[in-house]
């Protein structure tokens, strides 16, 4: 069961190795825990019965029963520290040296926890480590009446063979398909069942115990072969055989269903990151995982940022003269996409467009706010500048421009509903507004709260104090970039003979 794609094969295995280690090694986690819990109650239940006590049992019997505790709770260690291994973030993949490293040793622990196990699921139910058929028939004959014993005799818990022996593999058997971490290894249960279990039981059929239990008075046999027959053991074989088919079908079907999650989910990141570079177009990429994660009320307050505002002068005119639409509209196209180049150079966060005006800020982005911080607003004011001069150096005789500037505090936020947009809200930007809608042909205005965060490199190229009158405001002090200081001649002044830059593009979409 492989993807056809090679490549997608290969990032699925690391993929589904790190996932499936993880819940394997917890698995194992709990497991040791039951096996601990287990084997203790056992041990507890045996101090009272006398005749398994310490002189009349085998001292090695015991020995060997503390070294499985002493195993077991280091097991336990190394289990939790697997677990918290394979937790860490890139541990499998695309991890530094030191990862890698921790990575390999927590693979290391995980096969060794399973190799240990696969010996040990059986050899707990097998003398020394519990005892034999021969003790517990010498209790029975003490006539002891504890509960264990009682039960241990009638389940015959003395070999693999026994009921109790028999439903801890099945149990076993059945965990596995959440503990192996590929289907194709599957094959490693086929191989317990018939080189261990049938392998070892046969083996002390044969060699530990041939002439069964031996009565301890007379010294007969009370049988004349083991307590189980080698068709008992093959009689159990074959129930272990039919629950590893069933484990192996569970281990199809669940890995066959995360291989098609491993599918969908990265149709869904493919999805959402097609998704992400579109609206990555229409609104700051800070906001657009709050989107995807289903925030509904995205706003936040900033406390300065400086607005842009380009307007195309005598646009009404150009449409006269374009008279197509299909014109106008790649004629807006051209112009709006060199001002995105020239906004994404300086790093310019832009806002929208609106018919012919271009609005941009800086300050808006969480960049832009920490370079604020660190370095005064005049440095992210800078750029926006810059950007303006940039803008004005592309106009020609037919294409015009009309700039304000302002800042201030802004409420920042999308408007969410069938065309989310990212808006700002405030009286800045309705001032920045004001200042580009009187602002003389090919000049940038902006009032004194701009002025007062203007580099220090270009106070000097500013012009002013003017009385503007603007709507809803009186007048107004501002300030002006003269596009003449800006990098081209101003209106009266002739026009700077830059190429018209207007080659043909596949037309986009501004909105």
């Amino acid at each position: 069961m492989k993807f056809k794609d090679v490549a997608l094969e290969r990032m699925w295995s690391a993929h589904n190795r790190k996932k499936r280690l993880e819940g394997g090694t917890y698995t194992l986690f709990l497991l040791t825990i039951a096996i601990a819990v287990y084997q203790l109650a056992r041990l507890w239940y045996v101090l009272d019965i006398p005749c398994m006590t310490w002189s009349s049992i085998d001292v090695a019997t015991h020995s060997v029963k503390f070294g499985i505790f002493l195993i077991l709770c280091t097991l336990l260690g190394f289990n939790i520290l697997n677990f918290r291994q394979a937790q860490k973030k890139g541990a499998a993949v695309d991890a530094d040296a030191s990862e890698e490293s921790d990575a390999l040793l927590g693979q290391g622990i995980f096969w060794c926890a399973l190799a240990f196990y696969y010996f040990l699921i059986p050899a707990i139910n097998m003398p020394p480590v519990t005892w034999s058929c021969q003790a517990l028939y010498d209790c029975k004959e003490d006539r002891m009446n504890s509960w264990l014993l009682l039960q241990s005799v009638r389940h015959v818990d003395c070999t693999l063979s026994g009921p109790t022996a028999l439903q801890m593999m099945i149990t076993w058997v059945l965990i596995q398909p959440w503990i192996i971490p590929r289907y194709e290894m599957m094959h490693m249960c086929w191989m317990w069942v018939v080189f261990v279990y049938v392998g070892w039981s046969m083996t002390w059929n044969c060699i530990v115990a041939p002439t069964g239990v031996i009565n301890r008075d007379t010294g007969i046999p009370l049988t004349d072969h083991p307590v189980f027959t080698n068709y008992d053991i093959f009689d159990r074989a074959m129930l272990l055989s039919a629950t590893v088919i069933m484990s192996t079908v569970v281990m199809y079907y669940l890995e066959k269903n995360q291989r098609r999650q491993y599918l969908n989910d990265r149709k869904q990141r493919d999805a959402s990151k097609h998704m992400f570079v579109i609206l990555e177009d229409m609104m700051p990429p800070h906001v657009i995982g709050r989107m995807m994660r289903g925030d509904q009320n995205i706003a936040d307050h900033i406390e300065r940022v400086s607005i842009l505002f380009v307007l195309i002068a005598d646009f009404d005119q150009k449409t006269k003269d374009l008279q197509s639409p299909a014109r106008v509209l790649d004629y807006l196209n051209e112009v709006f996409s060199r001002m995105d180049n020239i906004c994404k150079r300086n790093r310019i966060t832009k806002i929208e467009t609106v018919g012919e005006e271009y609005v941009a800020a800086v300050g808006v982005v969480p960049s832009d706010i920490e370079e604020a911080r660190e370095n005064g607003h005049g440095a992210i004011l800078q750029r926006l500048l810059q950007a303006s001069g940039e803008i004005m150096q592309t106009q020609t005789e037919d294409t015009r421009f009309k700039m304000g500037v302002h800042t201030g505090s802004i409420v920042a936020g999308v408007m969410q509903g069938k065309l989310p947009r990212f808006r700002l809200f405030g009286n800045t930007i309705n001032t920045a507004a004001r200042m580009m809608q009187k602002a003389p042909i090919g000049q940038l205005q902006f009032g004194e709260d701009t002025r007062q965060d203007v580099p220090v490199n270009m106070a000097a190229q500013v012009t002013g104090p003017y009385e503007v009158e603007m709507k809803g405001k009186g007048r107004v002090q501002t300030y002006r970039f003269p596009a003449t200081r800006m990098g081209v001649y101003g209106e009266g002044e002739g026009f700077f003979e830059a190429p018209l830059l207007l080659r043909r593009r596949r037309p986009c979409l501004h909105m």
